[in-house]
């Protein structure tokens, strides 16, 4: 075996070994999640105010995100796509479900809707296509 190839061989077993260590610190997690629902963090008085002070700041960044996604969607188009459920805004017309929780995307307080006809974008409050006045509903 060359000097090469053991090195390449200590840099596989370095990245395997780090894998499995991210797999066991996401169980951990994983365990400790699972037990602190079950029995509330109250079973674990030692780190009740670690997880209360974390709590309290998760809760702030969220609604400082909120706040900024908000701000953003008022300076874009009025019908940008925002996630109703956290707000962020879409990246690009073609996304339908949130990235960053799941949540099914919306334009704004209207839907998008397309002709059936000529496929022009229209919202779902509009009668007939602004593009060439196809009945949409």
């Amino acid at each position: 075996m060359t000097a090469q190839e053991r090195e390449h061989a200590i840099a596989i077993a370095q990245q395997t070994l780090d894998r499995i260590y991210q797999d066991q610190t996401a169980l951990y997690a994983e365990i400790g999640q699972a037990t602190v629902t079950e029995r509330g963090i109250e079973a674990f008085p030692d780190f009740q105010d670690r997880y209360r002070v974390l709590e309290a700041q998760l809760q702030t960044a969220l609604q400082e995100l909120k706040q900024a996604q908000e701000a953003v969607a008022e300076e874009s188009a009025p019908n940008a796509k925002a996630c109703p459920k956290c707000g962020r805004i879409a990246l690009s017309d073609r996304e339908n479900f949130c990235i960053q929780c799941g949540t099914r995307m919306t334009y704004g307080t209207d839907r998008t809707v397309f002709c059936i006809n000529c496929g022009q974008r229209l919202t779902d409050k509009t009668i007939f296509c602004t593009n060439c006045g196809q009945r949409v509903r």
